[in-house]
């Protein structure tokens, strides 16, 4: 089951996420940082009343997804079964060897001890 957090920053449905040490919020990773976990599915408003697609602004709650649960990931790359993934510049995910279709959604298994930062 997902655990609610509050966003320090602007947060996309679907991507990773870490811990900011200064208050326990999280935020978006950035290429290199070590996720914690994966933000929820949808986004924060209807599109028809905010057409920027964030899950959640600064302040805003979140649900995130951690250790042992399943949650869709947005990736940029070709991703196989068994593929290890790290966050890219967007907290999109990509493959950890060999990046190689962009935008897709997939069923991860969110393992934060074992997702390298680089």
């Amino acid at each position: 089951m997902p655990v609610s957090y509050f966003a320090n920053g602007d947060i996309f449905p679907s991507r990773f996420v870490k811990l900011d040490p200064a208050d326990g919020k999280v935020v978006q990773c950035l290429a290199g940082d070590l996720p914690f976990g994966i933000s929820q599915e949808g986004t924060r408003r209807s599109p028809y009343v905010d057409p920027s697609g964030k899950a959640a602004a600064a302040g805003e709650p979140l649900l995130v997804y951690t250790l042992g649960e399943r949650a869709l990931l947005q990736v940029n790359a070709t991703i196989t079964p068994q593929t290890r993934l790290k966050a890219d510049a967007n907290g999109m995910g990509i493959p950890v060897v060999s990046p190689s279709v962009a935008g897709k959604l997939i069923e991860v298994l969110v393992d934060p001890g074992t997702m390298p930062g680089t």
